[in-house]
Parts: C-alpha cells; structure tokens; sequence
C-alpha cells in the first residue's frame, strides 16, 4: 500500500502514526458531511465511504507526502495537538472533493478560520 518513496522518506513509526491519524480525520470528514446542520450543514463529501478517501489521499503523491510530512513535525515535537495535521478545504464554501483539499496543521487551519470571520 505504501510506496518505496515513502519508505524512503520517512521511518515506519511516521508511516503507521500518519495512516493512523488519517484514518481517524477521513472518518471525521465522512461524519460530518452527513451532519444537516451546524457548521458543517452545507459541505457534503464527493467519497462515501472513509476507506475510499483514505485510499484516494494516500494515493495522491501530493496530499499524502504532505499528510507524512506534517505528521513527521507532529511526532517530533511531542504530538503537540497544534500541529497535528488536518484535511482543510482550500475553498470553505466548497465541498470535500480531492481538487478542494490541502493539507495544514491543526493551528494553521484554525488561523485560517480565524482570519475568514
């Protein structure tokens, strides 16, 4: 499942946290665009299923060398909640499509929302 690149790049304890943590946050995005209301009432996810988006990010070299690369910060530095790394919508009035995610720590993507209100 997990490329050379990957194995590579970064060591097995950053590989299985990181799938670990995006399991967990792929399950959170699926729950959430089910949610009628609240401040996720309007996003809606274009997978289904968590599994399927976990699979689609991790194989897309882009998002999931970025998810490694900010879980790697993460572990590094105590598993600081700051700087776990989160899926944000690049667009926030726009839905949970592969196209419309990035990759940002928990502080980043809570200053971005912070700067939009």
């Amino acid at each position: 499942m997990i490329k050379n690149f990957y194995r590579n790049k970064y060591n097995a304890e950053v590989r299985l946290e990181g799938i670990r943590l995006l399991k967990a946050t792929c399950r959170n995005i699926i729950r959430r665009s089910r949610e009628a209301e609240g401040a996720y009432g309007h996003v809606k996810c274009s997978f289904k299923k968590a599994n399927d988006l976990f699979r689609s990010i991790i194989s897309h070299k882009r998002l999931f060398d970025k998810w490694l690369e900010q879980t790697e910060i993460f572990m590094e530095k105590g598993n600081d909640k700051c700087l776990r790394p989160v899926i944000d919508r690049i667009d926030e009035k726009g839905h949970y499509y592969l196209y419309n995610m990035q990759v940002l720590s928990l502080s980043e993507n809570a200053s971005k929302a912070r700067k939009k209100n």
